[in-house]
């Protein structure tokens, strides 16, 4: 539960915290920011807490898998919005890049076996 807690409050902290990065220094710096693993750190660290190692290495390789299914998620919003659409309308797209990716690289990876 304290682990729960912990990336509960991170993920919440990091996530209030980038309109104030993007007033204070710019949306760029804001986007670097919002790239900053907090959660996956804290929630590998839980994860290692309650599972140990083994677990920690399999989940690690399981985020890089995801890393394409991440750039996808962000190219597909931005291209979206490339032609105006609001934003809302253009994480949909964004959301289904990232599942197309996502699946692709699920399925990669259990032919690969990494």
């Amino acid at each position: 539960m304290a682990g729960f807690v912990l990336r509960f409050v991170a993920g919440g902290l990091l996530v209030a915290l980038i309109p104030v990065v993007a007033a204070r220094f710019s949306a760029n710096v804001a986007g670097v920011a919002l790239m900053f693993p907090v959660v996956t750190a804290v929630g590998l660290g839980a994860l290692w807490l309650t599972r140990g190692d083994d677990d920690v290495r399999r989940a690690a390789v399981g985020g890089l898998v995801a890393l394409p299914a991440v750039a996808a998620w962000i190219l597909g919003l931005v291209a979206a919005m490339k032609f105006r659409l609001p934003f809302p309308v253009a994480a949909f797209f964004g959301m289904g890049a990232w599942l197309a990716v996502a699946f692709a690289a699920v399925r990669l990876k259990d032919v690969v076996d990494i």
